[in-house]
């Protein structure tokens, strides 16, 4: 069982161009509430806002449930809006980011649970004083909506089994995983027992030893043996010294 945000859905799976994107100039949370209830103001009683979506699908052995929430939904007029607040560049925002904001809509689309022939979809721009700069309008059939869902999930339910499967074969290697050396030096076992509380019950441990003293194996064993144990789902090295990734890359 998995879950997963529209948003990060269509991310994950629909994107396509630059790694970085450089000319978006973000607004924050507040700015982009206000423009957008500035902008719904005058809509007919039909029209709701922030409609929560849910749906529960299967695929690779995977049950994969994805949560959105509408910004705006009209049943009576088939309409699915989504607002994106922006001070960027209106073309080029859409230009490149456009389709996995559509990408949205679709999905959300597909998440509703209305017998309706189609949906129109509306992509509205809003400048932080709420003033509509631009909107992208589509049509889609129920029919293609579900579609356009189901294959989504497929694709990121693929990429989930695979990583769940690595996920075990790695845990059954490093729950029989053996101290690298013979033994443990002076105080090491003490720091590496130490070290596995700390992931056990998601605390903290400060170590202060002298160079040679076995911290690096010490904490990246210890690390190893917790992930096997399903204590932690990844590890993360940090150290500001070349001769400490060495170390740690050796362990």
């Amino acid at each position: 069982m998995a879950t997963v945000a529209v948003r990060e859905l269509a991310a994950f799976v629909h994107r396509r161009g630059d790694l970085h994107y450089r000319y978006d100039r973000a607004t924050t949370a507040v700015e982009g509430i206000g423009a957008q209830r500035r902008a719904q103001r005058g809509r007919p009683d039909s029209y709701r806002r922030e409609v929560a979506v849910e749906a529960t699908l299967e695929r690779h052995g995977v049950a994969l449930t994805v949560r959105g929430r509408i910004d705006g939904f009209d049943p009576e007029a088939g309409l699915i809006e989504e607002f994106k607040t922006t001070r960027s560049d209106v073309e080029r925002l859409h230009a490149h980011l456009g389709h996995l904001h559509l990408a949205q809509l679709r999905l959300y689309a597909g998440l509703v649970d209305e017998e309706r022939p189609s949906w129109r979809l509306r992509l509205t721009y809003l400048r932080p004083d709420g003033e509509s700069s631009r909107q992208v309008e589509e049509t889609v059939t129920r029919e293609d909506a579900a579609d356009y869902l189901a294959r989504t999930v497929e694709a990121y339910a693929s990429w989930l089994a695979g990583r769940f499967a690595h996920a075990t074969r790695r845990d059954a290697v490093l729950r029989d995983l053996a101290f690298p050396f013979d033994d443990f030096r002076d105080h090491q076992r003490r720091m590496a027992r130490g070290a596995f509380r700390a992931f056990r019950d998601a605390g903290q441990l400060l170590v202060e030893a002298p160079t040679g003293s076995g911290k690096t194996v010490s904490m990246v064993y210890s690390a190893l043996r917790a992930m096997g144990a399903g204590r932690v789902d990844r590890t993360v090295f940090l150290t500001a010294r070349g001769t400490g990734q060495r170390a740690a890359e050796e362990a």
